[in-house]
């Protein structure tokens, strides 16, 4: 794969940890928030900011180790 399809595609799969960890957050009872998820060797660390508005922001290295980052809000 080359260079900038490897940072598109982890750039995806922020999006559908972002996404995915939203949702799990305002349907599943119980759900624990994590702070740490590792997929495919990059590691992906989740930082949550709010109380009735929650915010969550994840945030990666990417491969010339330049940090990234993407947020999103939900109401619970």
């Amino acid at each position: 794969m080359k260079e900038a399809e490897k940072k598109q595609y982890v750039s995806y799969q922020a999006d559908a940890i972002l996404h995915e960890e939203l949702l799990k957050y305002k349907y599943e009872a119980g759900y624990k928030r994590r702070e740490k998820i590792v997929k495919e060797n990059v590691a992906f660390y989740l930082k949550w900011n709010g109380e009735s508005a929650q915010k969550l922001c994840v945030e990666w290295t990417d491969s010339v180790e330049k940090m990234k980052k993407k947020c999103d809000m939900m109401l619970k």
